[in-house]
């Protein structure tokens, strides 16, 4: 059976049946539980769930000595807490692969591309169509038309790269959510930015969920 660390401050067991349904799941609630976690016995967990925003958290003395050291408020270091316990795994060997955001604080329409471009990787055209009509419902006609372009050459790269510019784009000057800001800066560093599952798309459940059963078929055939 999975055994699934989930790090969320505004836990519930309701919100634990929604998310995860009957499956092994050790919750922590606080940054500094998770991150004691993560580097006292990480062994015991096949996959992590991460909240971005753990500003709930206590405000103990490590949560002190970090915003001290990157110089911002102890609030401000919380509220992006969810990255350091996602570079803490990565320093501890953890794969990659075996970790999920799952956080409210990415740009939906983001959300979607990386989803579409998981779809067209897994051939899943019904779903593929189906993201790609969610999405073409926030696009000028313009827009669409270089849309259907790229489709139809087939440049499903190309098309993913074009809709994440224009809503980029859309974003400049603007606020950017914590997910996206730290995606672009893996990015400049050329490297793959970690897996979301944006808790406001309606589809959300059923991402985490594929997600899940994948492993459990994988543990099941070991």
């Amino acid at each position: 059976m999975l055994k699934i660390l989930w790090v969320e401050d505004e836990f519930s067991e309701q919100k634990k049946i929604a998310w995860f349904n009957k499956r092994e799941v050790f919750v922590k609630t606080d940054f500094t539980e998770a991150k004691k976690a993560i580097t006292s016995c990480l062994w015991q967990f096949d996959l992590i769930v991460l909240d971005i925003n753990l500003e709930n958290s206590e405000h103990s003395n490590e949560v002190k000595e970090l915003a001290k050291q990157f110089k911002i408020t102890e609030q401000e270091f919380l509220q992006e807490s969810g990255m350091n316990l996602f570079l803490y795994l990565l320093e501890q060997g953890f794969p990659k692969e075996q970790i999920r955001f799952l956080t409210a604080n990415a740009d939906i329409n983001i959300s979607r591309i990386d989803e579409l471009r998981e779809a067209y990787k897994q051939g899943d055209d019904d779903f593929s169509n189906k993201i790609l009509e969610t999405i073409k419902n926030d696009l000028s006609d313009e827009t669409v038309i270089k849309c259907s372009e790229l489709i139809e050459s087939e440049d499903i790269e190309g098309l993913c790269q074009y809709l994440e510019n224009h809503f980029n784009n859309l974003n400049d000057g603007n606020y950017k959510n914590t997910y996206n800001r730290f995606c672009e800066a893996y990015r400049r560093c050329r490297i793959e930015p970690p897996k979301e599952i944006n808790k406001s798309l309606n589809e959300a459940k059923q991402y985490l969920g594929d997600w899940l059963e994948n492993y459990e078929k994988i543990i099941i055939w070991f």
